[in-house]
C-alpha cells in the first residue's frame, strides 16, 4: 500500500486490518525519510500511526519503534 494510494484514513482507521496499517506505516516512514510526504499524506500517516500504536502495540511508543527498526533491517 502506498501513502498516495491509501484510502481516506480519517474516516476508517479502526476498520483497517492491522497488517494493512503496518504496511501503510512502513510506507509512511520510507516516504517521510525521502521528503516525499505532502500535508494530506502527513495527516493520513499520523492517523495510521496512532491507530497502529493503539491496536497492535498497546499504545506503547517504544514497542512500535523497535518493531519499525526490525522491519527496516530485515
Amino acid at each position: 500500500m502506498s501513502v498516495s494510494n491509501a484510502q481516506d484514513l480519517s474516516s476508517a482507521p479502526a476498520d483497517m486490518p492491522i497488517r494493512l496499517l503496518k504496511d501503510l506505516y512502513l510506507d509512511c516512514e520510507r516516504e517521510a525519510a525521502a521528503g516525499a510526504l505532502g500535508t494530506d499524506d502527513i495527516m493520513q500517516c499520523s492517523i495510521a500511526y496512532e491507530e497502529l500504536k493503539r491496536r497492535a502495540f498497546d499504545g506503547n511508543f517504544a514497542r512500535i519503534r523497535v518493531w519499525a527498526e526490525t522491519q527496516r533491517r530485515g
